[in-house]
Protein backbone atom coordinates (compact mmCIF):
# COMPACT_ATOMS: atom_id res chain seq x y z
CA UNK A 1 0.00 0.00 0.00
CA UNK A 2 1.21 3.49 -0.86
CA UNK A 3 1.93 5.85 1.75
CA UNK A 4 -0.68 9.09 1.06
CA UNK A 5 1.63 11.85 0.00
CA UNK A 6 0.82 15.79 1.08
CA UNK A 7 0.71 17.17 -2.27
CA UNK A 8 -1.49 20.38 -3.00
CA UNK A 9 -3.54 21.92 -5.13
CA UNK A 10 -3.29 25.44 -5.25
CA UNK A 11 -5.92 27.35 -7.27
CA UNK A 12 -5.91 31.50 -7.86
CA UNK A 13 -5.47 33.60 -6.25
CA UNK A 14 -4.36 31.35 -3.48
CA UNK A 15 -0.69 31.16 -2.93
CA UNK A 16 1.97 29.10 -0.40
CA UNK A 17 4.73 30.06 1.07
CA UNK A 18 6.38 26.52 1.85
CA UNK A 19 7.52 25.76 -1.48
CA UNK A 20 7.39 22.11 -2.32
CA UNK A 21 7.98 20.67 -5.64
CA UNK A 22 5.93 22.91 -7.76
CA UNK A 23 4.35 22.41 -10.84
CA UNK A 24 1.86 25.24 -12.86
CA UNK A 25 -0.44 23.53 -15.23
CA UNK A 26 -2.57 25.97 -17.01
CA UNK A 27 -5.54 25.08 -18.91
CA UNK A 28 -6.15 21.68 -17.68
CA UNK A 29 -9.08 19.95 -19.04
CA UNK A 30 -11.39 17.82 -16.36
CA UNK A 31 -9.79 15.02 -17.53
CA UNK A 32 -6.59 16.18 -17.02
CA UNK A 33 -7.35 17.11 -13.67
CA UNK A 34 -8.67 13.65 -13.32
CA UNK A 35 -5.13 12.27 -14.32
CA UNK A 36 -3.21 14.37 -11.78
CA UNK A 37 -5.10 13.76 -9.13
CA UNK A 38 -3.99 9.42 -9.75
CA UNK A 39 -1.03 10.52 -9.97
CA UNK A 40 -0.47 12.29 -6.93
CA UNK A 41 -2.11 9.65 -4.81
CA UNK A 42 0.28 7.09 -6.16
CA UNK A 43 3.62 9.29 -5.96
CA UNK A 44 5.49 8.65 -2.67
CA UNK A 45 6.71 12.33 -3.61
CA UNK A 46 5.11 15.86 -2.17
CA UNK A 47 4.11 18.35 -4.99
CA UNK A 48 2.72 21.91 -4.60
CA UNK A 49 0.13 21.98 -8.16
CA UNK A 50 -0.60 25.61 -8.91
CA UNK A 51 -3.88 25.28 -11.65
CA UNK A 52 -4.69 28.04 -13.26
CA UNK A 53 -7.06 29.29 -16.37
CA UNK A 54 -6.73 31.59 -18.99
CA UNK A 55 -9.84 33.38 -18.27
CA UNK A 56 -8.39 34.02 -14.83
CA UNK A 57 -6.72 36.69 -16.25
CA UNK A 58 -4.27 37.70 -13.23
CA UNK A 59 -0.39 37.73 -15.18
CA UNK A 60 0.44 39.09 -11.68
CA UNK A 61 -0.20 35.97 -9.70
CA UNK A 62 1.02 33.97 -12.66
CA UNK A 63 4.46 35.55 -12.69
CA UNK A 64 4.79 34.94 -9.46
CA UNK A 65 3.25 31.48 -9.16
CA UNK A 66 6.06 30.51 -12.50
CA UNK A 67 8.97 31.87 -10.74
CA UNK A 68 8.72 29.63 -7.80
CA UNK A 69 7.55 26.53 -10.13
CA UNK A 70 9.95 23.95 -11.28
CA UNK A 71 7.79 23.15 -14.23
CA UNK A 72 5.64 24.80 -16.16
CA UNK A 73 3.06 22.84 -18.00
CA UNK A 74 0.65 24.49 -20.52
CA UNK A 75 -2.55 22.87 -22.72
CA UNK A 76 -1.93 23.28 -26.25
CA UNK A 77 -5.02 24.65 -26.92
CA UNK A 78 -4.72 27.67 -24.23
CA UNK A 79 -4.01 30.96 -25.44
CA UNK A 80 -1.79 31.70 -22.58
CA UNK A 81 1.90 32.00 -23.21
CA UNK A 82 4.72 32.35 -20.88
CA UNK A 83 8.14 33.79 -21.53
CA UNK A 84 11.52 33.68 -19.00
CA UNK A 85 10.47 30.32 -17.92
CA UNK A 86 10.72 27.11 -20.05
CA UNK A 87 7.18 25.57 -20.27
CA UNK A 88 6.11 22.52 -21.82
CA UNK A 89 3.17 21.97 -23.76
CA UNK A 90 0.53 18.60 -23.30
CA UNK A 91 -2.25 17.38 -25.28
CA UNK A 92 -4.87 14.41 -25.09
CA UNK A 93 -2.30 12.22 -26.92
CA UNK A 94 -1.30 9.32 -24.77
CA UNK A 95 2.48 10.55 -25.70
CA UNK A 96 2.60 14.00 -24.78
CA UNK A 97 -0.41 13.92 -22.29
CA UNK A 98 -0.22 15.97 -18.71
CA UNK A 99 0.17 12.29 -16.83
CA UNK A 100 2.93 11.83 -19.40
CA UNK A 101 5.02 14.98 -18.31
CA UNK A 102 4.24 13.60 -14.33
CA UNK A 103 5.71 10.44 -14.68
CA UNK A 104 8.91 11.92 -16.36
CA UNK A 105 9.48 14.32 -13.54
CA UNK A 106 8.75 11.92 -11.14
CA UNK A 107 11.42 9.57 -12.34
CA UNK A 108 13.87 12.53 -12.59
CA UNK A 109 13.42 13.72 -9.28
Amino acid sequence: MNQLTNSRFITYPSTVDDHQYTIVVIDATPTDLAQIVLFCRTSNKNYDIYLYEGDDDDLQWLHHTTSHASKVLINEKSSVTITGYPADTFDASASNSVLTHFLQYDSEN
